[in-house]
């Protein structure tokens, strides 16, 4: 993909997380590589972003890549969107 449809594909997903962190991502912004476990989202949090994720992007994230890896960062979460998106 382009660098400029990997650009859109962050924002969004910046987005989405700020959405489910409105008050973290208020007083100080995620970066693309922070670990969002440590920006604050949690367990439920994190089935919500998969939601979101879904839902948002018109996909559906396999179960054997639901793991940790693939959500650890906005831009992991990108990237997993990105290989989802080229298999299909």
């Amino acid at each position: 993909m382009s660098n400029e449809m990997n650009a859109t594909i962050d924002e969004r997903v910046a987005k989405i997380v700020a959405g489910l962190l409105p008050d973290r991502a208020r007083t100080n912004p995620i970066g693309k590589d922070e670990p969002l476990t440590t920006a604050g989202l949690n367990s439920l949090g994190m089935v919500n972003l998969l939601l979101e994720i879904e839902a948002n992007f018109n996909i559906t994230v396999p179960a054997s890549l639901v793991v940790p890896k693939s959500f650890r960062s906005i831009h992991s979460i990108a990237r997993l969107i990105e290989s989802i998106a080229q298999a299909a």
